[in-house]
């Protein structure tokens, strides 16, 4: 189903990942959070060896649990995870949960689907095919030019991309150079667990269907319509410049299970505003498709309470961003009345 994601990007083609993130003023861009000297001091080196990773949260109902472990992404590149203590409590459970997710139902044919994987590929490009320094504040573009002459230096391509699709790529260089990855390092061993204890694994979805005329509007809208992504693009540039030492601490802090040296305050300010690029446009509104969030939220929490209701043990698997900010999924769980053990 890989053609479907494809379109779920280009519905979604300049949404940030983070989940539950709120749309904030577009009066803010370019503006910074100021720094607090209080604040302690980040790491610059990223750990290495056999790391543990953070401990697990307990959700319980009577004598039903619920387990959950907090990923992250990007992690130190040279860790190994040691994952014994949650492939144990994996291989008692009933059910794995995975994140949640969001997907689009697009019956097509064959032929169809290769031309609206074509449309997907064009949107992602500026209207008009203009280049970044056409569509940017020359100031902006400035920043843009000396982040990637440091970072990317050789990707001519990226010049024509929109600003958010291209400082997502100029973002991902960034973290690779220094020393972190964004290789999914939890999931291997978990699935091998489940496949071989024949564990059932569930991933919670929202479904968002559409005919195949209101696939090739979206993409036919996506491709004409300048988006508002400029302050997505700003933020993102923001995080290169001056919040890698934060994502070194976060990736170090998560591999040795010191969470509570995770701090995600500043980057979500650049997921809430990339986020933000299509719940305030008309082009969200006009294709219904402003509280995806929300949704998929739902839908993992519709799947938590019938895990608690009728299996002696699940383990879900979930961003750490996602359960441990205020308002999500650890807040949810103790407002519905469950009793929650921190790792």
């Amino acid at each position: 189903m890989h053609f479907l994601r494809a379109i779920k990007l280009a519905v979604l083609i300049l949404v940030a990942p983070a989940a539950g993130g709120q749309s904030i003023s577009n009066n803010s861009i370019g503006a910074e959070s100021s720094l607090d000297e209080s604040l302690p001091t980040l790491d610059t080196v990223v750990v290495t060896g056999t790391k543990p990773g953070p401990g697990m949260w307990r959700v319980t109902k009577g004598n039903h649990e619920l387990w959950i472990f907090g990923t992250l992404s990007p992690v130190p590149a040279t860790i190994e995870w040691n994952a014994q203590p949650v492939l144990d409590v994996v291989s008692n459970a009933q059910v794995v949960l995975w994140e949640p997710y969001f997907t689009v139902d697009v019956n097509v044919g064959l032929f169809k689907r290769l031309w609206l994987g074509y449309g997907y590929w064009k949107a992602q490009k500026n209207p008009g095919q203009k280049p970044l320094k056409d569509v940017l504040p020359a100031h902006e573009y400035a920043r843009w030019q000396a982040l990637k002459q440091k970072h990317l230096p050789s990707d001519g391509k990226v010049e024509k991309a929109r600003p958010a699709i291209a400082a997502g790529i100029l973002l991902n260089a960034a973290i690779k150079n220094s020393g972190l990855s964004k290789e999914r390092i939890v999931v291997p061993p978990v699935l091998a667990v489940a496949r071989t204890k024949k564990i059932k694994i569930s991933a919670p979805s929202y479904v968002f269907g559409l005919s195949d005329a209101e696939a090739r509007r979206i993409l036919q809208d996506a491709r004409q319509e300048s988006m508002n992504d400029i302050h997505c693009f700003a933020a993102t540039m923001d995080v290169i410049e001056h919040d890698l030492p934060q994502l070194i601490t976060n990736a170090n802090a998560w591999a040795t299970g010191d969470i509570d040296r995770i701090d995600l305050n500043r980057l979500d300010r650049r997921d809430r505003l990339c986020s933000a690029v299509l719940s305030d446009t008309n082009f969200s509104r006009k294709h219904g498709i402003s509280n995806i969030q929300e949704s998929v939220i739902a839908a993992w929490m519709d799947a938590a309470n019938y895990a608690l209701d009728n299996n002696t043990t699940t383990v879900s698997f979930l961003p750490i961003g996602s359960v441990i900010r205020e308002g999500g999924y650890i807040d949810r769980l103790r407002s519905e009345g469950y009793e929650v053990d921190p790792p």
